[in-house]
């Protein structure tokens, strides 16, 4: 199985873990505890181009107070590329984050709840670099990069963002909105 489908069946198994198994509220009008995982489209460079790569979000948070939330978050994203290898393999760039801070949550009477946050934590990316050999064929001559070597870049990342969230059962919300800017340095 590719460690890709392994991952995302791992987190989706998490997820559902977590909200069947979500901390009762007891006096209180919030949960102690919440997670999520979602959808993911992540714009980075890799080389001379920008993508967008597609992926997961997965984060758990605790509730230490009513409008306050300490929050973990765990994204990956997979793009296919298509650049191959001389075996016929073609090359992937992958992107990691592992982010914790606050989060604010205006929590309210509706069924809609705005939140917003400040993450702090490190970012890892591999992707593909081209050492700079070309073939050329044909004429009028047709040149391609024909070897790549494997880079990767591990450092400080942040993101800011928010969004709202609907409560569609006590057990479970869904993110209407969510904008998170998360920059790797």
């Amino acid at each position: 199985m590719r460690p890709r489908i392994l991952f995302l069946l791992l987190c989706s198994a998490c997820m559902l873990v977590t909200v069947t198994l979500r901390a009762p509220a007891s006096a209180q009008a919030y949960p102690e505890a919440e997670g999520y995982m979602g959808f993911s489209l992540y714009n980075n460079e890799y080389g001379a181009n920008r993508h967008n790569s597609p992926g997961m979000q997965f984060g758990a948070g605790y509730n230490v107070a009513r409008y306050l939330q300490v929050i973990g978050d765990f994204g990956a994203q997979f793009h296919g590329t298509p650049i191959r290898w001389t075996n016929g393999k073609k090359v992937e760039a992958d992107s990691f984050q592992f982010l914790f801070g606050p989060e604010l949550k205006m929590r309210n009477r509706s069924a809609w709840t705005p939140f917003t946050h400040g993450l702090v934590g490190v970012s890892s990316r591999s992707y593909a670099v081209s050492t700079g050999n070309s073939t050329c064929t044909g004429f009028p001559p047709i040149c391609y990069q024909d070897t790549f070597t494997t880079a990767s870049e591990t450092g400080f990342a942040w993101a800011v963002g928010g969004g709202l969230d609907w409560s569609t059962h006590p057990a479970i919300s869904c993110a209407s909105s969510s904008l998170t800017l998360c920059a790797p340095s």
